[in-house]
C-alpha cells in the first residue's frame, strides 16, 4: 500500500475510513521484535563506524537480560589548526615569525561499569545503566 492510499482514505463496508483510523490500525500491526543482542550489536557497529573504540569486560545473558560490564568507549580526533601563532601574537611585532600550523588532539573516553539490556516481550528493549558513568575529555595542542 502506498502513501497516496492513506491520504485518500480507504473504504470498508461501503463507508470511508479516515487517515487517522488507518494509521491507528497500522500502529497495532506486528513489527519485527528487537532482541537485546541485536541492539548491542547495532550499537557496537554504529560506534565503530563513528571512529569509537568499544571495549567491554564481558557480556552475559541471564534470561531476557543481556548485561554488559566495564564498557569503555574512546574516541580521538586530530585536527590540523592553521590558526597557531607565535608567542608574540598581539604585540604588534611585525618581525614575528609567520603563523605555525599546530594540531589539536581531542581524546574522549566514557566508562560505564554496567549496562543491562532487557527484552520486554513486545519487541522493545529497556536499557538501564549504572548510576555513575565517568566521562573524560582531554584536548592538547602540539
Amino acid at each position: 500500500m502506498n502513501i497516496a492510499v492513506f491520504q485518500a482514505g480507504l473504504r470498508a463496508g461501503g463507508r470511508r475510513i479516515g487517515t487517522a483510523t488507518v494509521l491507528s490500525l497500522l500502529a497495532t500491526t506486528s513489527v519485527p521484535a528487537l532482541t537485546a543482542d541485536e541492539l548491542w550489536t547495532a550499537w557496537k557497529t554504529d560506534y565503530a563506524a563513528l571512529g569509537y573504540e568499544v571495549k567491554t569486560g564481558g557480556a552475559t545473558r541471564n534470561g531476557d537480560t543481556l548485561t554488559i560490564t566495564d564498557l569503555a568507549l574512546s574516541h580521538q580526533i586530530e585536527d590540523p589548526d592553521t590558526a597557531g601563532t607565535p608567542d608574540t601574537a598581539g604585540t604588534n611585532d611585525t618581525t614575528a615569525a609567520p603563523e605555525t600550523p599546530v594540531t589539536i588532539t581531542t581524546r574522549s573516553e566514557i566508562d560505564i561499569p554496567r549496562m543491562d539490556l532487557r527484552e520486554q516481550g513486545d519487541g522493545s528493549v529497556v536499557v538501564t545503566m549504572a548510576p555513575t558513568i565517568t566521562a573524560r575529555s582531554d584536548v592538547t595542542r602540539t
